[in-house]
């Protein structure tokens, strides 16, 4: 009498349970964050440069276009001076960060995160103050004016140009040392931020002296 052959355990498993399920990609990973090519880069700083400096010209020769009444030029000056309090408080904030970094005082990772969070309002604040400086039709006959004109200029085109250093700080692992941070970064970062504190302060107290 022979019995039906019963399967030994140590049988060799199908080749479809043997195969290894690929990992799903898990949406917000930072591996999946494809970064930007140079090319793309390249072509996004110019653009905003370019959007800056027309901001710019609008506000400077469309001055010379209109002639709001007392009412309207005091509105104005409000939304100035709130504009310039949003937009010069947020630049304060990162660069007294990107100070407690260099007197070692804070992670390179925090100023940047910083940097990051304000840089909106950053933005927010010098466009309203260039809308708002438009209505306010500055004397273009003052040589001061023209100074601070230029001032404001070479803020936000030292703002659009020192985002790349901001990426390549968002590059730096957490945890870094400022001392394992490439040191021609470092001066990119200090250069970029002594640009914006003459920029801003000159346009701030020149305005404030002759406006």
């Amino acid at each position: 009498m022979t019995f039906p052959a019963v399967p030994s355990s140590s049988a060799a498993p199908s080749p479809r349970a043997e195969r290894p399920q690929a990992e799903r990609p898990r949406a917000g990973r930072p591996q999946d964050r494809r970064p930007a090519s140079p090319g793309s880069q390249l072509t996004r700083t110019l653009l905003l440069l370019l959007a800056v400096t027309a901001l710019w010209c609008l506000a400077v020769f469309g001055s010379t276009l209109i002639d709001p009444d007392r009412t309207v030029r005091h509105f104005f000056k409000f939304v100035h001076i709130m504009a310039l309090t949003l937009g010069f408080g947020a630049v304060l904030a990162v660069d007294t960060c990107g100070l407690a970094v260099l007197l070692r005082r804070r992670s390179p990772g925090f100023a940047t995160r910083v940097a990051a969070t304000v840089d909106p309002a950053i933005w927010i604040g010098y466009v309203a103050i260039v809308l708002s400086g438009l209505m306010l039709v500055p004397d273009l006959g003052s040589v001061p004016m023209w100074f601070k004109l230029v001032a404001a200029l070479l803020a936000g085109l030292n703002g659009v140009l020192s985002r790349g250093a901001m990426r390549a700080l968002l590059a730096v692992p957490r945890g870094t040392a400022y001392t394992d941070i490439p040191r021609a970064l470092m001066l990119r970062v200090v250069a970029h931020a002594s640009v914006s504190q003459a920029a801003w302060w000159a346009a701030a107290i020149i305005g404030y002296f002759w406006a």
